[in-house]
């Protein structure tokens, strides 16, 4: 009877950790990816050549400050663009095994 606690329970860590890991990887988490694979791919470009109805352009929208569609930079690090909003996910703790 005690190996099967044992067993339930490491089954039950196990599945928790799963489903965690997949929340973690959620749409929100795509979308962030894709917008900082996106600056990071154009980031001497200021002007942004995407469609307003994109994804990527949305996400740029809520979380960095845009001017006549172009990404303003930061006064102090031309190398950094202006951000409005820290996206929710990077709020959120990596999910991590039971080391």
């Amino acid at each position: 009877i005690f190996i099967r606690i044992i067993s339930g329970g490491a089954l039950l860590a196990f599945i928790l950790e799963v489903r965690s890991i997949v929340k973690y990887r959620s749409i929100d988490c795509k979308e962030t990816q894709e917008g900082i694979k996106y600056l990071k791919k154009n980031k001497s470009e200021i002007k942004l050549n995407l469609a307003s109805d994109t994804k990527i352009r949305q996400w740029l929208q809520r979380h960095f400050l845009i001017q006549n569609g172009q990404l303003i930079k930061d006064e102090n690090d031309p190398q950094k663009f202006s951000i409005l909003s820290t996206p929710s996910i990077l709020s959120q703790p990596v999910p991590r095994g039971p080391v």
